[in-house]
Parts: C-alpha cells; sequence; structure tokens
C-alpha cells in the first residue's frame, strides 16, 4: 500500500539526512503524493527500468559529472516515467541542487528534494519498502476479514441495516448509505466501547452500484480508535456486497434499465434512431422534440438529487444517472429558449459551490444526444477552473480547434495574422484587442469600454493593426478569414491556460503566445 510522500520525509532515517523540496512541489500537494517503492540508482538512464510512483534516491556525484542539459533531460524522463520524487544527496560530490534541474522540476511538477546530510540509502529503502511491504499484508487481511463479515451476514439473511451494524463493529465507525435524494436508506452506530464521536457530516464515501447503476451512497465517518487503512479496504470492499442485498431489497426498475440504456448510448456515441425512440417513448421523452445533455461534476454521489431537482423544474422531463462520479443526465427543453432557460435554473438553483454543470448543444431530435453528451463532455475537459454553470456554447471554437488538423490551423492563422502574432509576443495585446473588436461587431465605444481604453488609444491600436495585417476591403472574403484566424488564435490561447490540451504542435512552437 503506498505512503504519502509526506510521510515518508517524517521516517526517522530520511529526516536524519534533513531533507529540503527545493523545487516541483507547486501549490503544495506535491507532498500528497504516493510513494509505492523507494529505489536507489546512480545510472542516469534509469528512468526506462521505473513503473511510476518510486521516490528515486542518488548521489550527487553522479549528477555532478553530467552536463547541464544531461540534467535536464534527466528530470524530464523521470517526471514522464511518473516518478513520485527525485531525492539528490549534496554536500560531497554536490554542493547543491543544479538550477537547471530546479527549474525543470518547477515545470513538469517533479518534487526534487535535496538531502543536505549523508544517510545509508540502503538502510533507507530497507526501513521504508519495509513498511511498504507491512501496509499491503495488513490491508490484505483486514479486506478478508471485512469481506468475511459481511458476506457470512448476508448469507444469513441480514438486511441493509444489520449489514451496516457489522460493518460499523469491523471499521469502529458510524455508516450510513443513502439514497442519491440524499435520504437515509439505512445506517448503523460503531459499537459503545469504541471511544470518541463520529465526524458527524462529511466523512469518506464510496458509491454503491447495482447492475452498472449507482443506487446508493456508503458513508464512514470514522471514530478516534479507526484505522485508516482498514477505513479505505472497507470503501473498497463493502459496496459490494451491499449492492447484492439492494439486489434483493431494492432491485433497479424497468425505468432505471432504460435510463442507463439510453445514457449508454449517448456515451458510446450511437445515434439508432429507433433504438432511442423507443427508449424515449419508455422514458416519456418525444423523439422527435428538441433536448440537451449535460455532465455534473459533484462533491459527493449523495447531491445528484439537488441537481436533478433543478433539472426538473417547469414540469421538463429529465433523465440523469451517476457514472464514475459524474451526473449525465438527457433534458426535454424542445428549443433554444428553452435551452436558456435550463442555464438560468441551473444559475440560479444549484446549491453547492463544489457542484459544476456543462450544458451540452441542443439536439433538435432525442437520436441527436450522443452528439450534444460529446461537445458538454469536451467543454468539461477544457475549463475545470470555469463557471459553475457552463454554457458549452461558450467554447464552441476550442472545440472545433481541438478536432482540427495541426498543420492547417497553425498555417491558416499564420496567413492571415501574419506578423500581428509576433507583435503580439511583445505584449501589445492586439489579438485580443481584435477579438474583442470582431465581438462587438465593430462598435468601438463597446470596446473600448471592455478593454479599458480610451478611444484614441483604441484607434491607435486598430490603425496598428491594420497596418501589419493589411488594410481588408469592406464585404471582401478576407474579412471573415480574418475573424476566423482570430478566434481560433485566441481559442488556443484558452486551450494552453486551462492545460486541456493537446495545443496543436505548430502553434505551440514558432507561434507560441502568452494568454491573452
Amino acid at each position: 500500500m503506498p505512503i504519502p510522500l509526506r510521510d515518508v520525509l517524517d521516517e526517522p532515517l530520511l529526516a536524519e539526512a534533513d531533507p529540503c523540496v527545493v523545487a516541483g512541489a507547486g501549490s503544495g500537494d506535491a507532498l500528497e503524493r504516493a510513494v509505492s517503492w523507494v529505489h536507489t540508482s546512480e545510472v542516469l538512464h534509469i528512468a526506462t527500468l521505473l513503473r511510476g510512483g518510486e521516490l528515486l534516491l542518488v548521489g550527487g556525484v553522479v549528477l555532478r559529472d553530467a552536463d547541464a542539459e544531461r540534467r535536464r533531460r534527466y528530470v524530464r524522463n523521470l517526471a514522464a516515467r511518473a516518478v513520485t520524487a527525485l531525492a539528490v544527496e549534496c554536500g560531497t560530490g554536490l554542493a547543491g541542487i543544479p538550477a537547471e534541474m530546479c527549474e525543470v522540476a518547477d515545470e513538469v511538477g517533479l518534487p526534487l528534494i535535496e538531502l543536505r546530510r549523508v544517510v545509508r540509502f540502503v538502510d533507507l529503502c530497507r526501513a521504508v519498502n519495509g513498511q511498504l511491504a507491512n501496509r499491503s499484508v495488513r490491508r490484505l487481511q483486514a479486506g478478508d476479514r471485512i469481506s468475511h463479515a459481511l458476506v457470512e451476514a448476508l448469507s444469513g439473511g441480514a438486511d441493509l441495516t444489520e449489514l451496516l451494524a457489522v460493518l460499523a463493529d469491523q471499521v469502529a465507525s458510524d455508516v450510513e448509505l443513502n439514497g442519491l435524494d440524499g435520504a437515509t436508506i439505512a445506517s448503523a452506530v460503531a459499537p459503545q466501547d469504541r471511544d470518541g464521536p463520529g465526524l458527524g457530516e462529511g466523512g469518506l464515501s464510496a458509491p454503491v452500484v447495482v447492475s452498472g447503476l449507482t443506487m446508493a451512497v456508503l458513508t464512514i465517518s470514522p471514530r478516534r480508535a479507526a484505522d485508516v487503512t482498514v477505513l479505505e479496504v472497507a470503501l473498497e470492499k463493502a459496496p459490494e456486497v451491499l449492492a447484492l442485498e439492494l439486489l434483493r431489497s431494492r432491485p433497479p426498475s424497468a425505468l432505471d434499465h432504460a435510463a442507463h440504456d439510453l445514457l449508454g448510448l449517448a456515451v458510446a456515441g450511437d445515434p439508432d434512431p429507433a433504438r432511442f425512440a423507443e427508449l424515449g417513448h419508455t422514458l416519456g421523452f418525444d423523439p422527435d422534440a428538441g433536448v440537451v445533455a449535460l455532465v455534473a461534476d459533484l462533491p459527493a454521489p449523495a447531491s445528484a438529487g439537488a441537481v436533478e431537482a433543478v433539472l426538473g423544474t417547469r414540469a421538463r422531463t429529465v433523465v440523469a444517472q451517476v457514472r464514475d462520479g459524474r451526473l449525465l443526465g438527457v433534458v426535454a427543453v424542445h428549443d433554444e429558449p428553452g435551452r436558456a432557460a435550463l442555464l438560468d435554473d441551473l444559475g440560479r438553483g444549484i446549491p453547492a459551490v463544489d457542484t459544476r454543470v456543462v450544458v451540452g448543444p441542443l439536439a433538435h431530435r432525442l437520436a441527436g444526444v450522443p452528439r450534444s453528451l460529446h461537445e458538454a463532455l469536451t467543454v468539461h475537459g477544457i475549463d475545470r477552473a470555469g463557471p459553475q454553470v457552463v454554457d458549452s456554447a461558450d467554447y464552441a471554437v476550442e472545440s472545433l480547434l481541438l478536432r482540427l488538423d495541426d498543420d492547417a490551423v497553425a498555417d491558416f492563422i499564420a496567413d492571415q495574422l501574419g506578423d500581428l502574432l509576433d507583435d503580439a509576443r511583445r505584449d501589445r495585446g492586439l489579438v485580443s484587442t481584435l477579438s474583442t473588436y470582431v465581438r462587438h461587431w465593430g462598435r468601438k465605444v463597446d470596446t473600448a469600454r471592455d478593454l479599458h481604453l480610451g478611444r484614441q488609444g483604441l484607434y491607435r491600436r486598430l490603425d496598428t493593426i491594420l497596418g501589419i495585417i493589411g488594410r481588408i476591403r469592406p464585404g471582401s472574403a478576407r474579412v471573415g478569414a480574418v475573424v476566423v484566424a482570430t478566434e481560433l488564435e485566441i481559442a488556443r490561447r484558452r486551450l494552453a491556460g486551462s492545460g486541456a490540451g493537446p495545443v496543436p504542435s505548430r502553434l505551440s512552437g514558432r507561434n507560441r503566445l502568452p494568454p491573452a
């Protein structure tokens, strides 16, 4: 069982080396990365022999003798192999970690640790790897014990409440099973002899999946006597047994299965009109009326009920289910005004700040749901730091850019905007100015206001832009070409800033610019 990097750094033998994270830690989350093994090597081409998850220990001598480019490549290769962290012994062979290694570590997000005192790597590896092996054994033993207790109770006819009582005893914690609407299905508290109160709200949770459908959420609220390893194992083992009892006592309905099949077709991209029509009639949809698909991130599966309640306002027909921790849904909206009303309702009614909903484009028939869902999922991956409710139309150009040929897009933008891209490198904001001007349909007052420019300042920028790309005859086809190239360039920048990738290769080379 892996150990967080933070805990490994606290290991007494490693603490003697006075470890200091000098690069690659980012916001600090890097210290929570899992270490699956500790390995030592003085070979710079070791990356191909690693599996990922290792804390790699290296002496400074081999790095002292390498040139700067070889050191950079060393760090990049380790990061590409998903190594958890690199610890370098300094003081004897190497005075300190070279600056170029720190720069690359920050760039690729690989924690780089300076060991400022000498320790025996063989003793350190034995100590930490021994802990890892012991944790794995404990985990297996805990899993066997919990599974055996629950299966024995289920075989004896235990209902959900009785099964949860067995689980509460095994994990020394309070447990609760909730439906996706948040209602409690069953619960149990830890035996009275276990010390300390439960956590109340929150705790650890896992979905309970019945015949492919997420039907409930198991939540464990640990008491002070609880063992974290046991809790993690319980969240892996218990849902399977609880699902068997749910299947026996609360089997999914025909509507549940129909909704599962419809969303399955949408995810698979299968536009079978006859099958969609059949499922639509079962679920209350008009196969020839407009619908939209959506995807929602949830703080917990039980939050799905709150989102579904908002979707169902105005007597809308809704199908929604939790899949892989996300809520996928299809909503009848009939037309664009209906879609706009749905976006407004979501903006006003989504209660949890950790809930994020992306609404796909209007599909004029139910069989068009796969494309709407595909677009929603694409936008969902583009801007995870965006607003709580996202209209996929606001990212239509980015979505298109991800599907276009890299070289063709790069050449098109370069042909239309030319040296405007080079000027934008000097942070003059010319591409952004042109985009804002176009989006305001050429209204200079509105453009100046959005850019916080005086009117004369805007005029000077526009004159500079036209001087670079050349005067364009009003009404000519080149007007449209320049507009398209500008929006593609702005979309490229937004993609680069979001980290969604892939950014077209030739756009990330000679025309790579800072975000607008």
